[in-house]
Order: C-alpha cells, then structure tokens, then sequence
C-alpha cells in the first residue's frame, strides 16, 4: 500500500476524527471537567490545528511561541 493510499484510508476512520475531537474536549474540560469550548467554530478551528500539527507550529511563531511549546 502506497503513503497516499494509507492516508486517504485514515480520512475515512470515524474513529480518528471522534478520537481527535475527544483528546480536545478532554483539554479544554481538564479533570474538573470545569472548562469549555465556545462554540463550533472555535472546536473546528481548535481541531484543524491539532490535525495538522504545521499549521499549529506557524500559528504560535506568529503570536512569539515556538512549537515545542504546543506539546502535541
């Protein structure tokens, strides 16, 4: 099986994506369960990060953190 083949398999895995929207709510909520996330869009942004972890790496050089800082 070719890269591109195993990464379009892993687009189609429910559980990836439920896993990856868990490990977010999880975060935000801590073992509290206290926190929150505001809204969908703020979960989508917050997801599309954690999914592609270069995107998060530019955004916090943007705003003067480094990248080891996300610890993702």
């Amino acid at each position: 099986m070719s890269l591109f083949e195993t990464l379009a398999s892993l687009e189609s895995n429910d559980n990836l994506h439920l896993g990856r929207l868990l490990v977010l709510l999880s975060a935000f909520a801590g073992n509290t369960g206290s926190g929150s996330v505001d809204g969908l869009t703020k979960l989508a942004k917050l997801d599309f990060l954690l999914r592609y972890p270069v995107n998060l790496e530019r955004a916090l050089q943007v705003r003067g953190g480094r990248g080891a800082d996300a610890k993702v």
